[in-house]
């Protein structure tokens, strides 16, 4: 079940947009506007944490500054919440922090994927893949572990092709690190 009330909480996926536009990336914990927690990102790429009040008010808890997020590219997310403060890492690496003193309070298990709260206009367009959710706070090595291991190969070249029904995979590796075989 996902963590409720003012529990710490880990949020950990990865996700790659279509195009650079303000793209809302998560809400947690209702369906409505009331006690949510969420993350977007905007057309420069800043990442910004924010919970709502009693109405769809957002209420930054933090922000990352201007990190360029090309389209169609990957990148690994993880939010930290805990009682005092909101962490934001991207790629395994910290890029935004808020201590607050409010209590934060949620109060639905609900995790939508792409959903703007207070509008349909901008709904997230590209992919996501691999959420975590985690019942406590991931210290700052064990987000960079997961996401350093997330990825012990470096393609270079991929390619699929169809023939005499049977798929034929062909690919070029940059590195890889721990394989045996693929």
């Amino acid at each position: 079940p996902l963590p409720l009330g003012n529990s710490a909480r880990t949020i950990s996926f990865w996700f790659k947009r279509s195009q650079s536009d303000f793209q809302e990336l998560f809400l947690y914990g209702c369906s409505g506007s009331t006690s949510c927690f969420g993350l977007y990102v905007t057309a420069n790429g800043a990442f910004v944490n924010y919970h709502t009040q009693q109405t769809s008010t957002y209420v930054a808890m933090s922000g990352s500054g201007n990190e360029p997020i090309a389209p169609d590219t990957w990148h690994h997310m993880t939010v930290v919440y805990t009682q005092d403060s909101s962490k934001i890492y991207r790629n395994g690496l910290p890029i935004g922090l808020y201590a607050y003193s409010g209590t934060l309070v949620t109060t639905g298990t609900n995790l939508l994927l792409g959903k703007v709260l207070t509008t349909s206009s901008n709904p997230f367009q590209g992919t996501f893949d691999e959420i975590k959710i985690y019942n406590g706070a991931l210290s700052p090595a064990e987000i960079a572990a997961s996401y350093n291991a997330a990825l012990p190969a470096k393609l270079n070249h991929f390619t699929a092709q169809l023939k005499n029904q049977t798929a034929q995979l062909n690919w070029s590796t940059i590195t890889e690190i721990n394989t045996s075989h693929f």
